[in-house]
């Protein structure tokens, strides 16, 4: 038995006007009440009352109720789970998510159009298809890190819902938004949602790496020949670093884009960044995946770029403990770590490299 707790909306007293009352509720569902007659399975204890659950309970219940405010209703199924009962007035789910696939949604509905939230809860890249109940319109994918928006050509309609092939990177969220009448689907599948970009320059080094806090970091900027922890760095002004490193390189373009859009991808770093490309900012990252659009940004020929890294104040506190204490530039109130505690990494780790891939329009 499932109890239902109401909050009430106002409603008929009487069996006429609250019958009048679910019959809108049946139909909200998808239905006539010609198909809600009594079922001899499900019966409902107390008074019906005026909720919009009662669109499950009033069309297997009826007739002869009646609804007030805050009463609560007993119904049971004898023996159906609720998939069977929602199954049984034709009421799909509002996102179907594939068995174990690691996946939360929510969802807002606007009068133009309705907002799906779709989060990866795994630290693995994952590729599902919800099914989202939205009919006849194109889905589009908004990302929730940059607020790049780009349509989804791949997608069926089926049984009352738009399914939608997707690929989310570890712990990725997205959007996926329906606000303009659909397009012909493509038959592409996932592989047209998200296609496989081409690498098209690769920074590799040399990186000049320039400390910003110059009481507890170098003096002067440093030559990086390729991109490491800081943490396994042999000098101590670097290895227990905390703060703000700007990373400077360049990359060669033979031609401006095409048409097709230029990405760059920083690999894997610690634990924020920010990039500039020709003295433009591109964006900022904190989670997977690590790629920023710069379409719009590059040019023929030469390119610079400046990768602005920050990490946690951890390995500053760390390697405090290993000084005297009157030379010491940190203290905390509650300090759980010890001179000889782990490391966090810190820093760009790339690899850093620029990319071209042709999204559908």
């Amino acid at each position: 038995a499932v109890r239902v707790a109401v909050d009430g909306h106002g409603g008929g007293s009487d069996a006429d006007s609250s019958v009048g009352w679910s019959t809108g509720i049946a139909s909200a569902y998808g239905g006539s009440t010609d198909q809600y007659t009594p079922n001899p399975g499900i019966t409902a204890t107390g008074d019906v009352c005026d909720d919009w659950s009662m669109g499950v309970a009033v069309p297997m219940a009826w007739p002869n109720y009646r609804s007030y405010f805050g009463r609560t209703v007993e119904i049971s199924y004898n023996g159906m789970t609720m998939e069977e009962a929602f199954a049984l007035i034709d009421c799909i789910p509002d996102c179907r998510i594939p068995d174990g696939a690691p996946v939360h949604y929510g969802h807002r509905t606007l009068e133009n159009g309705d907002i799906y939230f779709v989060s990866n809860q795994s630290d693995r890249t994952i590729e599902v298809t919800p099914e989202f109940r939205v009919t006849g319109k194109q889905p589009e994918l908004w990302s929730a890190a940059t607020g790049d928006i780009r349509k989804l050509p791949a997608f069926e309609q089926k049984g009352g819902a738009t399914a939608v092939p997707m690929k989310l990177a570890p712990y990725e969220s997205a959007f996926v938004v329906f606000f303009d009448a659909a397009g012909q689907p493509s038959d592409g599948g996932v592989e047209a949602n998200y296609p496989t970009p081409v690498q098209i320059a690769r920074l590799d080094g040399p990186w000049t790496v320039d400390f910003l806090d110059k009481v507890r970091g170098p003096k002067e900027p440093v030559v990086f020949e390729a991109l490491t922890d800081w943490t396994t760095n042999s000098d101590d002004l670097i290895k227990y670093y905390s703060g703000t490193a700007v990373y400077k390189s360049s990359f060669k373009l033979d031609a401006a884009p095409d048409g097709n859009h230029i990405l760059i991808d920083l690999g894997d770093f610690v634990a924020m960044a920010r990039v500039k490309v020709n003295g433009q900012d591109a964006g900022g990252l904190w989670t997977a995946p690590y790629t920023l659009d710069i379409t719009d940004l590059v040019k023929a020929g030469d390119n610079e770029v400046e990768i602005e890294v920050v990490n946690t104040w951890l390995n500053r506190l760390i390697g405090d403990l290993n000084l005297p204490e009157a030379k010491r530039t940190t203290w905390a109130a509650i300090n759980s770590w010890k001179a000889d505690s782990p490391l966090q990494k810190a820093g760009l780790f790339g690899p850093v490299v620029i990319e071209s891939v042709d999204y559908a329009e």
